[in-house]
This record gives C-alpha cells, structure tokens and sequence, in this order.
C-alpha cells in the first residue's frame, strides 16, 4: 500500500528504515504516522525535488520523501546534536540523499534555492521574536516556483489543542505556545508567497493540525 495513503504503510516504513535505531526512537517514529499523517504533507512534493527540512530532527520527514516520493536531494537542519546523529546514521545506512547541518538560526541555513522548504511542527518550539524571521527566511530559500509547506497544531478547538500541549509537555518536556495560522499567513504573504492550501485534519481523534502551502 502506498505509505502516502495509509497510517498503518508508512508506519511500516518507518519501522523499516530505523531498523537498527534504538527502540524507543524506533517506536516513536514508527508511531509518528498515526500522530501527524505524512500524506497532506508529501502530496505537496514533487517527485526529484530538492527539499531543505527546518527543524528537521530525527530525519524522519527527508527519510520519507527520500524513500516515497523520490527527491533528488534533501537537506536538514536541526540544533539538537543527538537528533542529527540519529538521521545521518539512518541516511547513510539507507544510502539515501540526505545530508543535516546543526543550525539554530537562519544565516546558518544553507544559502542556495530549494524547489521545496518544510517546516513541520517546528514553529511552536520557537521563542515568538523569531518566529517571522523563520518564515521570512524560509521563503528566501525557495526557488521560483518553489513551494513553503508549513504545518503546525490546530488552534481549534481547545481541547485538541490542550492535548497537543500535553503531548510536547511530556515527550518534550515543554509547554508550547501556538502561533495563529493568520500570522504564519500574513507572513509568507509579505514575503511574495501565494497561498496555494488551507487545510485543517485530525490524527486519531486527539491530535489537530492546520496545514498552510505556499508558493513563491
């Protein structure tokens, strides 16, 4: 089944490609699927796209791409140390395309275009004085044409958003602060962004995400 369309494929997938991870990272990317669905994410990259991650943790949104939807080359960046351990030995275990930079501000970023930027469930960990600058220059690093895809927890309504909060309090050991879609909206659009989708889901009845698509 294609792991675009099914919770149950990419979690498979995922357990997969972190075979020799160790199992509590296994697990939780394994689960990850069933907490944020990777298809309204992937449908929005092309196929041999070249893809820069913010955020980009474990690996796992590039390891999917690279793995599903074919991208010719992706880039992540991540400040936390362990986490880019953890995707380069997946990477190149994999032998996939991927390489991640330590970065925790964005002239660390790589300068070149990207046909792609990602930004997924990144913005709520960021201190609220840097939260445009990471989109402003996210959109910087897009090629013509090229596309933001953002996505981030749902506002809406509270209790999905208080059980958010939980799951980062204890997987994180944080507790977030959303950012309104409106703002990452009026955002993008003063940096010569076009709005290309709008869209708010749910995962497994407990977790809200709003996904926002731009196009430079």
């Amino acid at each position: 089944m294609d792991p675009m369309t099914s919770g149950t494929a990419s979690a498979r997938l995922l357990w997969r490609l972190y075979e020799t991870a160790p199992l509590p990272q296994r697990s939780l990317s394994a689960l990850r699927p069933f907490i944020c669905p990777l298809a309204p994410i992937l449908q929005h990259v092309p196929v041999g796209a070249r893809v820069l991650d913010i955020g980009s943790g474990n690996g796992l949104f590039l390891t999917t791409m690279a793995a599903v939807r074919g991208i010719a080359q992706g880039v992540g960046v991540e400040v936390s140390g362990r986490a880019l351990q953890a995707a380069r030995a997946v990477a190149a275990r994999q032998g996939l395309p991927l390489q991640f930079v330590q970065a925790a501000q964005p002239d660390q970023w790589p300068q070149e275009s990207f046909d792609v930027v990602t930004m997924i469930d990144v913005m709520h960990h960021l201190p609220a004085a840097l939260r445009r600058s990471f989109i402003e220059a996210a959109a910087s690093r897009l090629r013509s044409g090229g596309r933001l895809v953002y996505k981030d927890m749902d506002m809406k309504p509270r209790w999905r958003a208080a059980w958010n909060n939980v799951h980062d309090l204890l997987l994180a050991r944080e507790w977030v602060r959303l950012e309104p879609s409106g703002n990452v909206h009026a955002w993008a659009t003063s940096a010569g962004l076009r709005p290309l989708e709008i869209r708010r889901y749910a995962a497994s009845m407990l977790y809200g995400h709003e996904l926002l698509v731009f196009e430079k």
